[in-house]
């Protein structure tokens, strides 16, 4: 499902990412662990289209990232560490900007779902600008899995969550 061969990030002289060559297969569950400044968000954002890489290559589900990366967004769902969200729309409004941007069919029905399973429901109707750090980063939880991605990257996906909140998201996902 994700394979790099050699791929390289380099600012300069520093190598943020240097030669990585990674197997991923379908279905897999699988982490990056390491210390500050290792990497992980540079690789993440390479595989997601964000950034180029400078060198080598990588692919998702036998697209390449850099030649077909339209075609590889479309697979992905992506919670960044810093989950950005309008402040002065609800959750639901925000969710329904991004499906609708995603192509979801019945938004509406698929919000509620995924809502739901992330026992949300109550604050759906709420603006986001009112929410905690943890709130935002389930509903951008939410945004990342709502169009059912073939691939899902979670970059601290429990960032600012509380031990249940940190609970319910390992749950949900593993």
């Amino acid at each position: 499902m994700l394979v790099t061969e050699k791929l390289t990030k380099r600012y300069g002289d520093f190598a943020a990412v240097e030669d990585l060559n990674l197997t991923v297969k379908e279905g897999a569950i699988f982490g990056f662990l390491g210390h500050n400044g290792a990497g992980k968000t540079t690789t993440l954002s390479m595989l997601t289209t964000l950034l180029l890489p400078t060198g080598g290559k990588a692919s998702i589900a036998g697209l390449d990232v850099v030649k077909d990366n339209f075609k590889v967004r479309s697979l992905l769902g992506y919670l960044p560490e810093s989950v950005m969200l309008y402040g002065d729309l609800t959750a639901a409004e925000n969710l329904s900007f991004f499906g609708k941007l995603s192509g979801v069919e019945k938004v509406d029905d698929r919000i509620d779902e995924v809502l739901g399973l992330l026992g949300f429901m109550d604050w759906k109707d709420k603006k986001v600008k009112t929410f905690s750090k943890g709130m935002r980063q389930r509903i951008g939880i939410a945004q990342a899995i709502l169009h059912k991605p073939k691939v899902l990257f979670l970059d601290e996906p429990t960032s600012g969550l509380d031990p249940q909140g940190t609970q319910g998201i390992c749950v949900i996902f593993y």
